[in-house]
């Protein structure tokens, strides 16, 4: 690959085994540290999270956020609205009922 000054990336951890994608996470992070550019397209919040510095949130063509990382995580908001993936929950008769979100923090919760 040389030595890149910016890279373009979309959906580098799509199908890919999760040891795959954290060999790639750390080769991108390291590629960022010797001062590469590297713009992901991504669904894998947990992915980004461990790479970017800086965030941005488009919904139908449009950016909803931009900001750091830092300021992703404080912003409950956009985090729920956005980035939450909504759940059912299983119950003990087998079937489903109830929906819980996990958030972009990992976090897993009842929704209000």
């Amino acid at each position: 690959m040389g030595n890149p000054i910016a890279l373009l990336l979309d959906e580098p951890s799509e199908g890919l085994a999760p040891i795959v994608v954290q060999r790639i996470g750390e080769l991108l992070r390291r590629l960022r540290d010797m001062g590469a550019t590297v713009l992901i397209a991504e669904q894998n919040m947990h992915f980004c999270l461990r790479i970017a510095t800086e965030a941005t949130v488009i919904d139908k063509g449009q950016i909803v956020f931009r900001d750091t990382i830092e300021g992703l995580r404080a912003n409950a908001r956009i985090r729920q609205r956005y980035l939450a993936i909504r759940l059912s929950r299983a119950s003990p008769e087998g079937g489903f009922h109830g929906q819980h979100v996990v958030a972009a923090d990992g976090e897993f919760h009842s929704p209000p």
